[in-house]
């Protein structure tokens, strides 16, 4: 009777007081997790390499997203996402800022949005990583001395690990501000 409760208790137990996430939930967070950082690694190389990359990829973060959302939206409720905010940000990605870089970088910055949105971030967080990224290939190109007086780009370079690099950072700053 004992070790019933005791096995009861830990799987209903939360695994931080800041998270309060139960068990089997966390563990799907960490697995999409896992599985969103794979898919962008493997879209980083992929965008390194042959500055392309497989449509395949980007399904697999979708479906990991989603999976994530799922279990947030059924251990918070369906309010505990800025579905106004991130909807905004995947819209402006999807409709309008791919006539300004690569459609693949387009659904990196969307990928990443749906996963700071798993994660109980918004619009807010998604622009700041976007921000970052920017910025961060903006200061690589200018000491490379890539950019010309007109401010592009000489010769094309990758924009994914950028943005890799701005979700990454927001990711830890979020985490490190619960």
């Amino acid at each position: 009777m004992m070790l019933g409760t005791v096995v009861e208790n830990w799987q209903n137990a939360p695994v931080g007081d800041s998270l309060g996430i139960r068990t089997g939930a966390c563990v799907g967070i960490v697995i999409g997790l896992l599985i969103t950082a794979a898919v962008l690694a493997a879209a980083v190389v992929s965008d390194l390499r042959t500055h392309a990359v497989c449509d395949l990829c980007w399904w697999c973060a979708l479906a990991a997203g989603m999976g994530m959302l799922g279990l947030r939206i059924a251990e918070f409720g369906i309010l505990s996402v800025d579905w106004f905010g991130t909807g905004i940000f995947l819209l402006v990605q999807e409709l309008i800022m791919c006539r300004s870089y690569g459609r693949a970088d387009c659904h990196g910055f969307s990928i990443c949005a749906l996963t700071l949105a798993t994660l109980g971030m918004g619009l807010r967080e998604a622009t700041c990583m976007m921000l970052v990224s920017f910025l961060l290939l903006l200061g690589v190109q200018l000491v490379r001395r890539n950019i010309d007086r007109d401010g592009k780009l000489r010769h094309p370079v990758a924009f994914l690990p950028y943005i890799a690099a701005g979700f990454t950072a927001v990711v830890i700053g979020g985490v490190v501000h619960l």
